[in-house]
């Protein structure tokens, strides 16, 4: 059941009532949640921006709503409002992710449990931004995934979310529609890693031909690193998930047990008989449609959530 809470965010105005669709996206790179449903006009009177949603699992803000005579529709975001309210003027530091989170969270009522294991990083921001905002470089810094639990307050972090289910996807059982991309615009088999103040591997480079001989070279220039063998992890790390094509998969799947036996972050295997398919990978989208709990869309890759972006300076 999804409850209409009042501009404060506590106060219960009513359960909403008569939906007629819902869906629940999940995004695996930022950790956030988006939820949008339809119900009938006439019992959206008191449907309004900025009012919150709640439901068993999550708190989100009312952000659009589409009327019409017969059908209006809503769209919320996952309630963040404290983080973003939590400004920033500089953030300068370097130190383990469980340090920059407490200063993040500081004044707040926002929570962390992390479970990545230690590293230490830099990071200079010298413009004004928001605790939610520093948190997604800090995904992409530190090279770990994310969740937020509104309703708890809680972040929780990973080296990596989800397990491998050993669950498939296949077109003669649960796979309704599929469509795979494939390119090779990002593919590099050569990385030069470039530290703070110039710094060097002492070999210079990074190779990996996992799937092709040729050299293809990239730089990779990240003040963040002070030191060789953190600059040679992680640039490691990277060049794993670009030395070989970036691969996106889109799925609509019939949930066949009602409720989901796998989530976001989750190795499946989708086997397409058509398409002479057979793989495993990670639940990088997850779509769950709430009402009609048998089909769900996934988007699946291999890559690590916002690798390319990282790689190529873009986070």
């Amino acid at each position: 059941m999804f409850w209409l809470l009042d501009f404060d965010g506590l106060t219960k105005k009513e359960p909403i009532k008569n939906l007629l669709s819902a869906t629940l996206e999940e995004t695996l790179a930022t950790g956030e949640k988006k939820l949008d449903f339809e119900i009938p006009t006439k019992y959206a009177s008191n449907i309004l921006e900025e009012r919150y949603i709640l439901t068993e699992s999550n708190k989100f803000v009312i952000k659009a709503i589409s009327r019409n005579l017969e059908i209006t529709t809503i769209s919320c975001l996952i309630d963040v409002e404290q983080l973003e309210n939590n400004i920033f003027e500089s953030f300068i530091f370097k130190d383990n992710l469980s340090i920059l989170l407490g200063k993040l969270t500081e004044n707040t009522v926002w929570t962390f449990i992390n479970h990545s294991k230690i590293k230490i990083r830099n990071i200079e921001i010298n413009d004004f931004k928001n605790a939610f905002e520093i948190i997604q470089e800090l995904i992409c810094l530190f090279l770990v995934e994310i969740e937020f639990d509104s309703i708890s307050k809680k972040i929780i972090i990973y080296d990596q979310m989800g397990s491998d289910k050993n669950f498939f996807f296949i077109d003669s059982l649960n796979l309704r529609e599929l469509e795979i991309q494939t390119d090779s615009y990002e593919l590099y088999t050569r990385i030069i890693p470039i530290g703070k103040n110039n710094l060097r591997l002492p070999e210079n480079h990074i190779d990996n031909f996992q799937y092709i001989s040729k050299i293809k070279t990239m730089t990779w220039k990240k003040d963040s690193y002070e030191d060789v063998d953190s600059l040679r992890e992680d640039a490691t790390i990277l060049l794993k998930g670009i030395s070989k094509p970036c691969r996106a998969i889109s799925a609509n799947v019939i949930n066949i047990y009602g409720d989901s036996k796998c989530g976001l972050g989750d190795t499946i295997t989708i086997h397409n008989k058509k398409m002479k398919s057979k793989e495993k990978q990670r639940i990088v989208k997850y779509t769950h449609d709430l009402v009609n709990k048998f089909e769900d869309v996934v988007e699946l890759s291999f890559v690590k959530a916002n690798l390319i972006d990282y790689v190529k300076g873009k986070k």
